[in-house]
């Protein structure tokens, strides 16, 4: 059996007490890093030109946000239709600019929208300053809010994660976005569901 729900959620379908205890205090210990996401979409006429370079963006992978002096983590942007033609229409593109908000063992993320969306103005000021004559592009935008849980805050918990099989349950393929995988966050679900039929079709 091949399952993709978050470990915990497996404890739902199968009784728990077949798991080796560590692996369920582990799993309970994984469920409490909790984040989720607000962000700024933006469809796009073109793509923008970097200020620095005079050339349109060519970058297709995540560009990180730091701010203050202490260049604190905030997020980041991404132009998603440099990778996947699918996320927008031909000869268009689409800007995802994304903020976790991790519950650091609260039941929410204790940050108002209002601050919320202050954050990300300044992000969205930030991007006009990086890119010349953005505003011209845009074509539509939206903020955006995303609720909790989210794959990546598991990914980044300060603590090892779940492998592929249970030792005690011979046939259950845990591959869900808890895992611990030699892959980026974006790819974990890719690389899971690759990885449990590559072992079924072996023979389990």
């Amino acid at each position: 059996m091949i399952t993709t729900y978050p470990v915990w959620e497996n404890f739902d379908l199968l009784d728990e007490r077949l798991f080796p205890a560590d692996f369920v205090a582990a799993a309970h210990e994984l469920r409490r890093h909790r984040a989720d996401l607000v962000g700024w979409q933006a469809g796009l006429r073109r793509l923008p030109t970097i200020r620095a370079t005079g050339r349109p963006e060519h970058h297709a992978g995540w560009n990180r946000l730091l701010w203050g002096p202490e260049r604190v983590y905030r997020g980041g942007w991404q132009i998603t239709s440099m990778t996947s033609r699918r996320a927008a229409p031909p000869g268009k593109h689409l800007l995802s600019l994304v903020m976790a908000r991790f519950f650091r063992g609260g039941s929410t993320a204790g940050q108002p929208w209002s601050a919320a969306r202050a954050e990300l103005d300044q992000a969205i000021e930030y991007l006009g300053r990086f890119y010349t004559g953005l505003d011209g592009c845009v074509e539509w935008s939206a903020y955006q809010y995303v609720s909790a849980p989210q794959s990546m805050s598991w990914a980044w918990a300060p603590m090892r994660r779940h492998g592929l099989t249970v030792p005690t349950i011979r046939g259950l393929f845990l591959a869900g976005s808890t895992l611990e995988a030699p892959a980026a966050i974006v790819d974990l679900g890719a690389y899971a569901g690759l990885e449990a039929a590559r072992r079924v079709l072996a023979g389990g």
